[in-house]
């Protein structure tokens, strides 16, 4: 019902264009079978007839007139629709932009509570070291103690011990033996005399010494015997 009354306000239009500029001049079935596929929303197929039909009678105003109206509607939805992607393309970008803004906060705060927690963790791990090294320090001290203690007597045994060794060396060490001036002493002899006495020796070593040197150079006399 609602396609019929369009289509008869239409057909007025057309009508009402076609005793201006056409009085008496009926249009051609192209104008009718696009007018139909405009009333239907078929706006291809409407160009198309009205193409078509202007090709046959190229100054049909009516025809003219009625592919201008769908063309001009053809681009004003041209650009409400790009004008409605751009803004879907805005929307889309805004969208992008919080969901990043979000995720990059929800990961911020992710790595604070990460790093807070390994904080605690740290710290409470050094907590705990402090605590095993003072208990580990007290454990040493006491055996310290313990083996100071263990330590002492057997210390006072050893060098009680070795007092007890060095007065028996002492006791049965042999006398030390008397100087060369108590033995000079004893004898009743000058330390000069005692000279002299070495130094003949010495003379007498010397002499006995270069007499055998000079046999050992000798040839001996095959004439001779050896003994």
């Amino acid at each position: 019902m609602k396609q019929k009354i369009l289509y008869t306000l239409f057909s007025l239009l057309c009508f009402g264009l076609m005793n201006t500029a056409q009085a008496q001049i009926s249009n051609p079935p192209e104008f009718h079978e696009g007018a139909q596929f405009y009333i239907n929303k078929q706006i291809p197929q409407a160009v198309a007839a009205l193409e078509q039909g202007l090709r046959k009678e190229p100054d049909n105003l009516a025809m003219q007139e009625l592919l201008k109206k769908i063309r001009e509607q053809q681009d004003q939805q041209d650009q409400q629709n790009q004008q409605q992607n751009q803004q879907n393309e805005e929307n889309q970008d805004e969208n992008q932009e919080e969901n990043q803004d979000q995720q990059n906060q929800e990961e911020n705060q992710q790595e604070e509570e990460n790093s807070e927690n390994q904080e605690q963790e740290q710290e409470g791990q050094e907590e705990q070291e402090d605590q095993q090294n003072q208990e580990q320090q007290g454990e040493d001290a006491e055996q310290q103690e313990g083996d100071s203690q263990e330590q002492e007597p057997q210390e006072g045994e050893q060098q009680q011990d070795q007092a007890n060794e060095e007065q028996e060396n002492e006791e049965d060490s042999p006398p030390p033996s008397p100087s060369a001036a108590e033995r000079l002493q004893e004898m009743n002899m000058s330390e000069d005399k005692a000279r002299m006495i070495l130094d003949a020796m010495r003379n007498a070593e010397v002499q006995y010494l270069q007499q055998n040197k000079r046999k050992a150079t000798q040839k001996p006399d095959n004439s001779k015997p050896d003994w």
